[in-house]
């Protein structure tokens, strides 16, 4: 089996990836696998994914470990500060793309820089008139309720509620790919025969016990990873750079 995904296309940067494997070159199997769970539970935390307060065990190591406060890292954005602004102008088409998803962060971040200019007395850009008006013909339209019927799952769940997860997963299990050398998936029988012969899906899923997502199976992991990873060539990721070689 080769290493997915095969595309030309990096989540981490090079540095990252090389801080990585300096960290881990020396550890043993089962001590890289415990530090690439942590490391993807920070990862996944940090995008308000899991328990918020305590702050998980596997969160404290790796703040310990490079120095960080955690809450520095925690995802979204302000789409009015300096870093939201520029992260809106660089990326807003593929913003715009996952608001209409039902990306929930995506579309606060756009709403919120569109409110930072107008108080600021500036004209919006012609994409973001254009995304402000679709969104709220799409409102209108939810709100009549020959239109409405039919929109939301089982027991009443939005359809969209779990983009911004499926995403942040499938991005998890990418950075173990390029920054651990896991291959993505593997069968029932590896996992029983070999326990420690990880793999990118099975240490998420380890990742996401850790910080208190119970409800999750590595079989779970492993269908978001096939129906999201194309997605992830593409990322709207927010850079949390906590690899770099010291």
């Amino acid at each position: 089996m080769t290493a997915e995904p095969e595309d030309d296309f990096c989540l981490l940067e090079p540095h990252e990836v090389d801080g990585l494997k300096l960290r881990t070159s020396q550890m043993s199997q089962s001590e890289k696998n415990q530090y690439a769970i942590d490391w993807i539970g920070f990862f996944l935390w940090s995008r308000g994914i899991g328990t918020r307060a305590p702050i998980p065990a596997g969160v404290q190591r790796m703040a310990q470990e490079y120095g960080i406060d955690p809450a520095v890292y925690l995802w979204p954005l302000d789409g009015a500060s300096p870093q939201g602004r520029e992260f809106v102008w660089e990326r807003h088409d593929l913003l715009i793309s996952y608001a209409r998803l039902g990306w929930h962060p995506a579309a606060r971040l756009l709403c919120e820089f569109a409110v930072a200019l107008r108080a600021e007395g500036q004209q919006l850009p012609a994409w973001l008139q254009d995304y402000l008006v679709s969104r709220e013909r799409q409102h209108l339209e939810e709100r009549e309720p020959e239109k409405a019927c039919g929109k939301r799952g089982r027991q009443g769940r939005d359809q969209c509620a779990n983009v911004h997860r499926d995403m942040c997963i499938a991005n998890a299990v990418r950075s173990t790919i390029e920054g651990f050398g896991y291959k993505p998936t593997r069968n029932a029988g590896t996992a029983q025969k070999r326990p420690l012969d990880e793999r990118g899906c099975s240490i998420v899923w380890k990742a996401l016990q850790s910080i208190g997502v119970h409800t999750m199976t590595e079989g779970n992991v492993a269908r978001i990873w096939r129906t999201t990873k194309k997605g992830t060539q593409s990322s709207l990721d927010q850079r949390v750079a906590i690899g770099s070689a010291s």
